[in-house]
């Protein structure tokens, strides 16, 4: 990889840490950094982090809607942890989407303005989070709707799902029904006890 060009990235050398391959990069804005090998090869990754920079920026001058940090729209926010989380392999959540695969679709990646105009037109009010319908998939027109933290909770990969009088139901929805706690159901089912005596 030594020499060759990845978006703004030219690769300077190669070393390994904690049995992850890095490549010390020199990015066309003079920058020198270190990067994981796997998030250039997978385009995750294209510069020092000055591009994303300069698309925040001009989508900021676009839409005028996040002016400085303290007076940024909510909505501007939300964009701007999706993207983080799935291309920026320093973010603390990246593991769980950007490593797992999870991508944004171009037109939201690329444009704050057209994410925007969807989440108002798709049911956003403050307080509603963004959920993914299906777990294994993107952020995408598609995939994504607007929810309340509940709500966002039964959409969770980690989610028990168990046959309760009939349905299939979520384990916090039986704990609701039955008033039985959570945990007290999770225990019973774990250790092949009827979940209701």
């Amino acid at each position: 990889m030594i020499g060759k060009r990845f978006g703004r990235l030219i690769i300077i050398s190669t070393f390994k840490n904690n049995g992850r391959q890095y490549c010390k990069c020199a990015c066309d804005c003079g920058t020198t950094k270190d990067i994981r090998a796997d998030a250039i090869k997978a385009g995750v990754t294209v510069s020092c982090g000055c591009y994303g920079r300069e698309a925040r920026l001009k989508a900021t001058r676009k839409h005028g809607l996040s002016k400085c940090s303290k007076d940024k729209h909510p909505l501007y926010v939300v964009w701007d942890g999706i993207i983080q989380r799935c291309t920026n392999p320093n973010n603390q959540a990246y593991p769980l989407y950007g490593s797992r695969g999870i991508k944004v679709c171009n037109d939201w990646r690329n444009d704050f303005l057209t994410f925007y105009k969807w989440a108002i037109n798709n049911g956003y009010v403050k307080g509603k989070m963004i959920d993914r319908i299906d777990n294994y998939s993107g952020y995408s027109p598609d995939n994504c709707r607007w929810v309340t933290t509940a709500e966002s909770a039964r959409n969770k990969r980690n989610n028990v799902f168990v046959k309760f009088r009939g349905k299939i139901m979520c384990l916090q929805d039986v704990a609701n029904v039955t008033g039985i706690n959570r945990s007290t159901l999770h225990y019973r089912l774990k250790h092949g006890l009827p979940l209701v005596r």
